[in-house]
């Protein structure tokens, strides 16, 4: 039976090649670059569960390799020269990808396995799944016959896909030791009779957008929408397995030697305007009453952006989107409902792919692609039981931490060893940094499981956030070690519980606190913010305190620190936000930290866990809001605000019914014995 490799046999799409492979009988070997992860091994053991029942001659056995390295990270003797065929998969698809990753992946790896192939005599098939990316923003047909047309490329993906086929392409014309097929699917969604798909990609961010509208409006509510032109050419995913794999297996006597490229669309796929429409429709969703011609984003025949008219209201429109204010708006609310800006830039809405060959070969094999129409229910109950964001917190957590660089300071205890806890759960790698070196290394002690199961890194730095010279050498230490860090959680903070009148001999409590949790914080963010910028953004986050929306009696210079933190952030933000920088202040209730330790008074007063406040951490991350702020900080709040002098009186009511010293204020004994035989301790 024949010998294949397949690359990025574990990827969506490779899932259902290999089955359908498997099904054909085929002895596969799958480059894998982790066959040790939980995720693959559990394919794997699916995939030979499923060759025992066959009992076809079918096998499967594993290499571990890297396409990104030369040689493909293989080992000697391990050679491609006695494979009948090799069905490259391996890219990064993630639109919201690092471009660097994305080309040394989709180009680079395609390189080396061209040379791997040429070194070690391979003389079979490669199958080579390319994507309509190739076409970048080219304005009307696009047939399998065309490739350099002179497009332009408004996205990193279309670029790499391009550059890619280009590399194969180029190996076709100057070798004839091995064939070359070139597969072109249009954009692949979940199995068109089960909705099943991995992630939220690509067509999938119209279900995010019709989820946020069904949360925000009623189904009878009439909705207006932009007039949406050109078409979303989308197919399912086991459509596209079964056309690779019956194409695949064609003999080059069946096929021209000029028919080397196939497009795997739909030729009929709906325009962008009517699949949103068939989405709502099987949300149950508002309906469309009216679709408004914006006119922006216009491209000429080559994908160039077009000179923006300024006639009636579709040219003032589209003026207001060439403004940066108007882009900014756009970003925050895309932002809101978690989808990447960067998917816009990657919508192919002017061009059409024709694909007349390839059906015609398919229709000889009774393979036709699906109408959209006729399985857009089952993507839709999918998505919105598996995969929809607002229903699934987790999801929304590992997609906001998953392979993230996270640094807390105060790390070793309370609010931050449980949020470190919770950032390593989703995948972050993460970074601890505290004073006491005994404390750290017990966290370690805590987390490394944690850390083995999710298999990330976890360090810890021991650090004096209030000396200067300590906070400096750990901004020299990360930009060594990690290059930067993706999250910054500025944590670590002292409090100082004492009224003015005992602090008139004590200047020193405000310098300390300021030192620490003001200056120390401002330093660590001021060091590490050109870092983040420099790698395409970041997120700071600060640990405030509600108390800073009502402030109280006996916390004056612990506020005076957070509140300066608080307005450093928020100048910040107001400077950065257009670069992709988000700062985020926490509004803590009172939490059950070593921190409130010394105050006996505290002993049994309600106050939230450190588990709650990591829970507080995580959705800060993952709504990335200005304040993150409690509902009953939100009421204090707003009374401050419109009612400064009534707050004041009650808190210096509170301050005299609970004075420094139980002499203090004689003349309050009646209120203070009935207030006191209610609330035994003083709230502040």
């Amino acid at each position: 039976m024949s010998q294949c490799l397949v690359t990025g046999g574990n990827g969506f799409l490779g899932k259902y090649l290999v089955d359908r492979l498997i099904d054909q009988g085929y002895q596969l070997t799958l480059l894998l670059r982790n066959p040790q992860l939980e995720r693959n091994i559990k394919l794997v053991d699916r995939w030979n569960s499923k060759i025992e029942r066959a009992n076809n001659g079918a096998g499967l056995r594993l290499w571990c390799g890297d396409m990104t390295q030369p040689n493909l990270g293989l080992q000697t003797g391990q050679t491609l020269a006695n494979f009948e065929s090799i069905y490259h998969l391996a890219a990064i698809y993630d639109l919201d990808a690092d471009s660097a990753a994305v080309l040394a992946t989709n180009v680079g790896g395609t390189d080396f396995l061209l040379n791997k192939m040429a070194q070690d005599g391979f003389s079979g098939i490669l199958h080579f799944v390319s994507s309509i990316a190739v076409a970048g923003g080219y304005q009307g047909e696009f047939s399998e016959a065309m490739f350099d047309e002179g497009q332009a490329f408004p996205h990193t993906y279309h670029k790499s896909k391009y550059q890619s086929e280009a590399l194969v392409r180029q190996w076709r014309e100057t070798q004839s030791d091995f064939d070359i097929r070139i597969y072109r699917p249009s954009a692949i969604v979940g199995h068109s009779e089960t909705g099943e798909i991995d992630k939220i990609d690509g067509p999938y961010y119209l279900f995010v957008l019709v989820s946020a509208i069904k949360r925000w409006l009623p189904q009878w509510a009439p909705l207006v929408v932009p007039k949406l032109r050109g078409t979303l050419d989308t197919v399912p995913v086991d459509y596209v397995a079964n056309a690779l794999v019956a194409i695949s297996q064609l003999k080059p006597d069946q096929i021209s030697y000029e028919q080397f490229c196939f497009h795997l669309t739909d030729p009929n796929s709906p325009g962008l305007l009517r699949t949103f429409k068939h989405i709502l429709r099987s949300a149950d969703g508002p309906k469309i009453r009216l679709a408004v011609p914006l006119g922006f984003g216009q491209r000429d025949r080559k994908g160039e952006k077009k000179k923006v008219s300024t006639s009636g209201l579709s040219g003032v429109l589209a003026m207001a989107n060439q403004l940066q204010g108007v882009r900014s708006m756009q970003r925050g609310l895309l932002n809101r409902l978690g989808i990447p800006d960067s998917v816009f830039n990657a919508m192919m809405p002017g061009v059409r792919f024709s694909a007349q060959a390839t059906l015609a070969l398919l229709e000889k094999q009774n393979i036709r692609p699906p109408a959209f129409k006729t399985y857009v229910d089952g993507l839709w109950d999918y998505y919105n039981r598996h995969l929809d964001p607002a229903k699934n917190r987790d999801l929304q957590s590992e997609s906001a931490f998953a392979g993230k660089t996270v640094l807390i300071t105060g790390g070793s205890s309370g609010i931050g060893l449980a949020s470190a806890k919770r950032a390593l759960e989703y995948g972050a790698n993460v970074i601890l940094v505290a004073r006491d070196e005994g404390k750290l290394a017990l966290s370690l002690e805590q987390l490394s499981p944690v850390a083995t199961e999710q298999n990330v890194f976890l360090d810890a730095v021991s650090c004096d956030l209030s000396d200067p010279q300590d906070c400096d050498d750990l901004i020299v230490k990360v930009h060594e070690k990690y290059g930067h860090v993706d999250i910054l959680f500025n944590n670590a903070g002292r409090s100082i519980r004492r009224s003015i009148n005992l602090s008139h001999d004590r200047f020193h409590d405000l310098e300390r606190t300021m030192q620490l949790n003001y200056f120390g914080a401002a330093r660590l963010m001021l060091g590490l913010l050109p870092s983040m910028v420099a790698s395409g953004g970041g997120h700071i986050l600060h640990s405030s305190t509600m108390g800073t929306m009502a402030p109280t009696p006996r916390f004056g210079p612990y506020l005076a620190s957070k509140c300066a933190l608080d307005a450093l952030m928020d100048s910040t933000a107001a400077e950065y936000a257009n670069r992709n920088i988000f700062l985020t202040s926490i509004k803590y209730p009172l939490v059950k930290t070593a921190m409130i330790a010394p105050t006996s008074d505290y002993d049994d007063a309600p106050a939230a866990s450190p588990e709650f406040a990591a829970q507080m951490f995580v959705d800060a991350v993952v709504d990335k809001p200005r304040k993150q702020i409690p509902g009953v900080g939100m009421v204090m709040g707003a009374v401050t605000l419109f009612a400064p002098s009534l707050i004041t009186q009650l808190y210096n009511y509170g301050f005299q019914i609970w004075p420094d010293d139980k002499n203090d204020f004689p003349e309050m004994a009646i209120d203070r014995a009935l207030v006191t035989s209610v609330i035994s301790k003083p709230p502040f």
